[in-house]
């Protein structure tokens, strides 16, 4: 499996406004795309921001070429899959933790772009 950037960071938000009240405008940062009060990316340089109401803490998602190509071979070490693959419309992912209890998301988008 080879990573080839890190496609988005995603930090939990209890409160989608009071986040990006923080985030947005104490932050400077650029809102870019948005779902509702679940998920809504900022613009943080060459990174997005995730902030997301469905994760728990802050996570990392990395691009690999295929998430199933990605899964299998780090089944195949022992590595637990705990969520996916996955996919919609933008892109597959899957979710492991590393031995320290973080989640690291394995995503791929459709289009082929990254970071």
């Amino acid at each position: 499996m080879k990573v080839r950037a890190v496609d988005f960071v995603q930090i939990q938000v209890r409160d989608m406004d009071r986040a990006l009240g923080f985030y947005r405008d104490a932050l400077g940062m650029p809102v870019g795309q948005a779902w509702g009060d679940e998920w809504v990316e900022l613009a943080a340089g060459d990174t997005t921001i995730a902030l997301a109401a469905e994760v728990e803490g802050v996570s990392v998602a990395l691009s690999v070429d295929s998430v199933s190509d990605a899964v299998e071979e780090l089944r195949a070490k022992g590595v637990e899959v705990v969520v996916g693959p996955q996919g919609n419309e933008w892109c597959a992912s899957a979710a492991i933790r590393d031995p320290e209890g973080n989640l690291v998301v394995l995503h791929q988008r459709h289009d082929g772009t990254v970071g």
